[in-house]
């Protein structure tokens, strides 16, 4: 099938595949034009291509119907890269370990955005959304499975609001104006939705946290979030941080991508321990960019974690 190539930035040759004569093209699945990760895509093309170095590797950048469907790609062997978040990962593979699909690291967090009216919550946490009207997502989409997850692990049996169709803009609205009482907005932070919220709102919406008891439950039972604190200032009106949960978003490889392209990529995106990017709200420790519960490592990315002195493997 004839590809539609919409952004091919080139990273210089290395020595040694210039010797062998080698040119790579790879193709990165990113997702829908204009989403957080199309644009974490074509960010993530542009680290590569200031930090790799010498490697002969070309890159382009293709739009997806989103994190499931670069699964399929990978698989179809229609892309050589994706972007694949961990709740995505966990669906696409019922849960185990996948060989065609090997983990590069960790590349920006998906937060677990927790809407709900201050007129409807009594303790400010998660098991306030029992009885009350909530946005859990579109059926068929992912979101409203985490969604689903999380409450389970809270107790919390909130009334389903929503339809087909429905997105986080027209929840946002439906937040605004009263129909619902909250929503499950997920969403590399600071997201727009949320934002939008806020300013409508203010103090009138609360950011619910999710931690403790909920958050360790979580943990066990779908060990494919991890703990995340928004700052102070990441939304507006928010003048303390907020602890919650985000799934990682992970640049994953066809098992066909050569182990030295793999190291010599993982060498231009992570210059530095902790990884420092705008699609995450706190810097990520490179051992925490090693880790995944549900896909294994690149032998080419193990390599590299180890040289900088990191056990790769294991976790979430």
């Amino acid at each position: 099938m004839k590809r539609i190539i919409i952004v091919i930035l080139t990273l210089i040759a290395a020595p040694f595949f210039s010797q062998a004569g080698l040119a790579e093209n790879l193709v990165l699945s990113a997702g829908p034009l204009e989403g957080s990760a199309w644009t974490l895509g074509i960010t993530l093309s542009m680290s590569l291509e200031e930090g790799a170095g010498d490697h002969g590797i070309s890159l382009s950048v293709e739009p997806s119907e989103g994190y499931p469907d670069n699964i399929t790609r990978l698989r179809n062997e229609t892309a050589d890269l994706a972007l694949v978040d961990s709740l995505s990962a966990y669906l696409g593979t019922s849960g185990k370990r996948s060989a065609k699909l090997r983990s590069l690291g960790v590349v920006g967090v998906i937060v677990e955005h927790v809407l709900l009216s201050s007129s409807r919550t009594s303790e400010g946490t998660i098991a306030d959304l029992t009885d009350t009207v909530i946005f859990l997502g579109a059926p068929g989409d992912v979101n409203r499975d985490g969604a689903q997850m999380i409450l389970s692990a809270a107790g919390a049996v909130p009334i389903e609001g929503g339809g087909y169709g429905w997105g986080p803009e027209t929840a946002a609205e439906l937040v605004i104006d009263g129909s619902l009482d909250g929503a499950f907005l997920p969403g590399i932070a600071p997201y727009e939705p949320v934002s939008h919220v806020r300013r409508v709102m203010g103090g009138q919406i609360l950011i619910l946290p999710i931690e403790g008891e909920v958050a360790d439950t979580l943990a066990v039972s779908y060990p494919i979030w991890r703990p995340v604190t928004l700052p102070a200032g990441t939304y507006p009106g928010q003048s303390e941080p907020i602890v919650t949960v985000a799934r990682p978003v992970y640049l994953v490889a066809g098992v066909s991508v050569p182990k030295r392209t793999v190291t010599a990529l993982l060498e231009g995106l992570y210059p530095a321990d902790p990884y420092t990017t705008d699609f995450s709200p706190e810097p990520i420790p490179l051992s925490a960019c090693a880790r995944s519960s549900v896909l294994p490592l690149h032998p080419g990315a193990v390599e590299f974690y180890r040289s900088r002195g990191i056990t790769a493997g294991g976790g979430n």
